[in-house]
């Protein structure tokens, strides 16, 4: 449990939330409930993360077909387990904001998506690098399930894998 727990990584990426975790070290029964105050990510931060055991190994390789925003702040509540979680809250990036409520369902072949989301001056053109594409705004639902989802546009997302520790037993 923390009232206010802060975390800072390099010029400008910030984490400010108080969290109750629940069910440690089992993680077979570990909720989480996050009340995020701040959150400001930098796009130079992230692609700056190296590997702690091997600082030339970046942790995060983004496709290059896209432009990404050079910022992003997070304000909202991130409730539930690792492989069942909601996301509530109001993401405010520099191609446009993003209103999420939705719930998340993952293991280690599928993800599933549902709920409802908003795009509010969404630059689409500058993200796929396309100029006749220009932004938009839209409210919409969701339900979607990804089977398979390891590799999407060359990009390997088994970063997200969430792995099971060795237990002695």
């Amino acid at each position: 449990v923390s009232d206010k727990f802060v975390m800072r990584y390099q010029s400008g990426t910030y984490f400010v939330a108080s969290f109750e975790i629940f069910g440690l070290p089992i993680t077979e029964n570990l909720f989480f409930d996050f009340d995020i105050q701040k959150m400001n990510v930098k796009l130079a931060d992230v692609i700056n993360l190296s590997n702690p055991l091997d600082n030339n190994a970046k942790i995060f390789v983004l496709p290059t077909e896209y432009n990404y925003p050079e910022k992003a702040d997070f304000r909202g509540k991130i409730v539930g387990r690792p492989e069942n979680f909601s996301i509530v809250g109001e993401s405010y990036t520099t191609l446009g904001n993003f209103y999420p409520n939705l719930e998340l369902f993952y293991d280690s072949t599928r993800i599933k998506i549902i709920g409802s989301f908003e795009l509010e001056n969404f630059q689409l053109g500058i993200f796929l690098k396309d100029t006749t594409i220009g932004k938009f705004s839209m409210i919409d639902t969701i339900d979607l399930e990804i089977e398979n989802f390891t590799k999407y546009a060359g990009y390997n997302l088994s970063i997200i894998h969430i792995s099971e520790p060795t237990r002695p037993y």
